[in-house]
């Protein structure tokens, strides 16, 4: 009997598989569609980044630290796994995913530290749960993120396009550094830009 229950992984497996029947379709792809695949790797970044702010929120609120090793171990897990389901070498998801982890702690470290500079600011900012409501949504981010990294991998990333990578939104400049980091994550080993 087939279970009709959808997990995530199963989810993103069958989303790959799709992308594989599909992609010979696709093989002389516009430029024009790399651009919007630059774009939209540029929202997901944003999107992570944003989220951070619910989790420095909640972290505040119930004092506690910014690093969760334990929390970053298993998101390196699920980083691996999907890599492996998607086709896409681990390791480069791995230091991808690890990007975005650190830049989430930027994020984090300076809310924590504008909340230090004028307490009761924090709570301009809802209240929401980590497990329930935050978690998911930058699993989801992150699964995104992994998939468009298959769909980077079949074109050749320029300097160019790292340059687009890393122009930090206007709306996210208090963020500059957290976004350089996630950015340069994406970058693939090998690559010299600068």
């Amino acid at each position: 009997m087939i279970s009709k229950r959808l997990t995530p992984t199963r989810l993103l497996q069958l989303i790959v598989l799709v992308f594989i029947v599909t992609t010979p379709l696709y093989a002389d792809t516009p430029r024009s569609d790399f651009q919007q695949l630059i774009k939209e790797v540029r929202l997901t970044i944003r999107d992570r980044l944003v989220v951070m702010t619910s989790v420095a929120r909640y972290k505040w609120a119930n004092q506690l630290p910014i690093e969760d090793l334990a929390r970053e171990k298993t998101v390196i897990k699920n980083t691996v796994n999907q890599a492996k389901a998607a086709g896409l070498k681990p390791g480069y998801a791995v230091n991808v995913v690890s990007a975005q982890i650190k830049a989430a702690k930027q994020v984090q470290l300076g809310w924590f530290q504008r909340w230090k500079l004028v307490p009761g600011s924090e709570a301009r900012i809802p209240l929401e749960d980590l497990d329930t409501d935050i978690r998911p949504a930058i699993t989801e981010i992150t699964e995104r993120l992994i998939l468009q990294l298959v769909s980077l991998k079949s074109f050749q990333l320029t300097c160019k396009h790292i340059a687009q990578l890393e122009e930090v939104p206007k709306n996210l400049q208090a963020y500059a550094e957290a976004w350089h980091t996630a950015a340069n994550g994406i970058v693939p080993q090998g690559l010299k830009c600068k």
